[in-house]
């Protein structure tokens, strides 16, 4: 491992792999292996299939009786968040784990926080003597915050709504405020829908909200001094013991403003944080106080690359275009086309089986840099044309030339086509079924 390597905050997660311990594993890869194929739902005795595994795990450091109990926990706030929910969701196993390591931390954090933190230092001990490492040792001001490294999609917002259970749970003390942090008004307006569909209090940020309620405030309306009257709002105002959730808790890491008013507002509390990129947006030793932060506060790393070992990313197939090739791009969109229809037609017939699963319809995206084309003459010319130009065009003569693109179809369907893609590899776009095996392609040269 060379130096950049080794100061990137993928290899420096302390928490994460502590709790990793407490289940007699050193790396994530192990506990995938024997939760991915699990069923996602509890059994008729009450217990999660995750529980059945786990409790026979030989080397585990939790006693039966705690895992037992934290797992009737668990199934209470799914229970709770799908009073209201249709369809019910169900913990994927990388999503029970989080929540099963914040169940941990809670439990430990709030009845037995020296011994807790002892055990913490114990294995960072470890960790320097066993791999040469010089890991600082955390304090009790480190357990004050949470952070999850999940991927987008992975559902971050799920399994903040069950911390904020958690933690009401777990808490003995008065909680003066409960805020959550967002980037802008969109995403505030997402969560107030979220949160609002698993039942609990919540409502964008006025100065009469009840205590008892979360309060959704944008991170660009928290300032340090206000000037005038306006909608931003001065982190002072919010002294006290604080619940702070921080979604895209990476925001604000390339300027220390926005992260030093988040600071001061969970400065006696208690802050959960999310996101899918922060080892990117801390890059390797960039910041060595926000590496040093966030590898003593994630809890669960389940980065992309996890996501997509897992089957959630998208697998795609780049065909750069030579010069003369442009009327390539007509074949690639009509393979596009047959996927996307081939998608459509899987989720309208099989809507009622795969409601369960929580798929959204099929949704086609182009992604280009162009939206105007160049071309001052009056004569269209497909070379010239704008990204977002070329596919309306190919969209209008899809539909002009019906004959031409039956013979595509025809041609693809019978693997009679083919691609040179990167290092000369050929690329079939089919495999003579009519499944189209390319779902994603660049159509930019």
């Amino acid at each position: 491992m060379d130096k950049k390597e080794k100061f990137s905050l993928k290899n420096r997660l302390i928490l994460f792999d502590y709790f990793l311990t407490l289940f007699g594993v050193k790396e994530f890869s192990e506990l995938r292996n024997l939760l991915s194929k699990e069923k996602e739902y509890f059994n008729d005795d009450g217990y999660s299939f995750y529980f059945n595994t786990l409790i026979g795990l030989q080397n585990k450091k939790i006693p039966d009786d705690k895992l037992k109990e934290y797992d009737e926990n668990i199934k209470s706030y799914v229970d709770r968040i799908n009073r209201y929910r249709q369809p019910k969701i169900n913990l994927k196993y990388f999503q029970y784990l989080a929540v099963l390591f914040t169940e941990i931390f809670l439990d430990r954090y709030f009845y037995d926080r020296d011994s807790f933190l002892n055990d913490i230092n114990n294995f960072v001990k470890e960790l320097n003597q066993t791999k040469q490492e010089n890991f600082a040792s955390l304090t009790k001001t480190d357990l004050t915050k949470l952070a999850f490294c999940m991927a987008t999609g992975s559902g971050k917002t799920l399994i903040m709504h069950i911390n904020y259970l958690q933690f009401r749970k777990y808490n003995r003390k008065k909680i003066d405020n409960i805020l959550l942090i967002t980037p802008n008004a969109s995403l505030s307006e997402q969560h107030l829908k979220e949160l609002q569909k698993s039942g609990i209090g919540v409502s964008i940020f006025i100065e009469t909200n009840q205590s008892d309620e979360i309060k959704i405030l944008e991170i660009t309306k928290l300032i340090e001094t206000k000037k005038g009257k306006g909608k931003s709002v001065e982190a002072s105002s919010f002294e006290g013991n604080n619940l702070v959730f921080v979604d895209e808790g990476h925001k604000g890491f390339s300027g220390n403003a926005w992260k030093k008013l988040r600071d001061k507002i969970s400065e006696i509390g208690f802050t959960f944080e999310y996101s899918a990129t922060f080892d990117e947006a801390i890059g390797p030793s960039k910041n060595v106080e926000l590496l040093e932060e966030y590898s003593k506060s994630i809890i669960m790393d389940y980065s992309y690359r996890y996501f997509y070992e897992d089957g959630f990313g998208k697998k795609f197939t780049v065909m750069n275009l030579k010069e003369g090739e442009y009327k390539k791009r007509k074949l690639i969109f009509t393979l596009n086309l047959l996927s996307y229809y081939q998608q459509l037609k899987f989720y309208n017939y099989n809507y009622e089986k795969t409601k369960p699963f929580n798929f959204e319809k099929p949704l086609w995206i182009f992604v280009g840099s162009s939206v105007v084309s160049d071309n001052k003459n009056e004569k269209t010319d497909e070379r010239t044309l704008s990204d977002v130009q070329t596919v309306v065009y190919y969209i209008n003569e899809f539909l002009q030339n019906k004959d031409e693109f039956i013979n595509f179809i025809e041609k693809i369907i019978k693997d009679e086509i083919k691609f040179e893609g990167k290092d000369g590899y050929v690329v079939y776009p089919s495999d003579g079924l009519g499944y189209i095996k390319s779902s994603s392609v660049s159509l930019v040269g």
